[in-house]
């Protein structure tokens, strides 16, 4: 007598859009990283890229720039990997100069684009250059790259209130990461304004009072994510947890998460 199929959960993303992030693993090396990715299901990944110095990352900006050896150790790990590329999150200190941090960008996004990424997310704060946004989308936009601003705590758009003045006012492109508006108290209906802006997404569970949380509910997480994620929504969306020091590993999270999403 044959087994009776395990019903299918409807998927919510088209499989071509899903990644996962590295920021889960920043503890480990990029191969690692990437393997672990590999392991959980994933076909695709996001980089974390960080020139802060004070967060660990899987690809330094500067190092791209000044050592073309970096560079193309960096591209074989990743195609080793067998995983495609859909992203890069890049975090580089806010008083950087603009003229070191578009050297970097622009070796990033060659980079990229080497390695078919389409979409680069950046941070964009009040205090920037009235010039830097309208600079790195044209280096962004040369190598063919999509460049999105983060919505984000710390940054111009910490609130949906703050990110749609912002947005407006310098023509961004956003990557939304609802959990830093959730984790504040907001809901759907306070960053539906920027949803037009929104060419990517970041997912993870969450609640009021903290960006991410643990759950091995699986409707709850399926409820958070149909907040995180716009309703129609085709473009990327990444899986993503943050390896806070102390955090325990994330990594049946984002299997849960994967599986929610209607993947296995």
């Amino acid at each position: 007598m044959s087994a009776t199929p395990r019903p299918q959960t409807p998927q919510l993303v088209p499989p071509r859009s899903l990644a996962c992030s590295t920021l889960a693993f920043t503890h480990v090396p990029l191969a690692d990283a990437l393997a672990r990715i590999r392991t959980l299901g994933f076909a695709a990944a996001e980089l974390v890229v960080r020139g802060d110095g004070v967060w660990p990352g899987h690809l330094d900006p500067a190092r791209l720039a000044d050592d073309a050896s970096y560079s193309r150790a960096a591209l074989e790990v990743l195609r080793a990997s067998g995983l495609a590329l859909t992203s890069a999150g890049c975090e580089q200190a806010s008083d950087l100069p603009l003229a070191e941090e578009k050297r970097r960008i622009s070796a990033l996004a060659a980079w990229l684009a080497n390695a078919g990424a389409r979409t680069l997310t950046v941070f964009v704060y009040d205090r920037d250059p009235p010039q830097r946004w309208r600079e790195l989308d044209a280096i962004a936009s040369d190598h063919g790259l999509v460049l999105a601003a983060e919505t984000h705590l710390g940054t111009a758009t910490a609130t949906p209130a703050a990110a749609a003045a912002v947005a407006a006012d310098r023509d961004l492109r956003l990557t939304l990461d609802a959990s830093h508006y959730i984790g504040q108290g907001f809901g759907p209906a306070d960053w539906a304004p920027l949803l037009p802006r929104v060419v990517a997404v970041q997912v993870r569970h969450c609640r009021p009072g903290e960006l991410q949380e643990a759950s091995a509910d699986a409707s709850a997480v399926a409820a958070r994510l149909a907040e995180l994620i716009p309703t129609g929504f085709t473009g990327p969306v990444v899986c993503e947890q943050i390896a806070n020091p102390g955090d325990p590993d994330w990594s049946g999270q984002l299997a849960l998460t994967r599986r929610v999403l209607g993947f296995g």
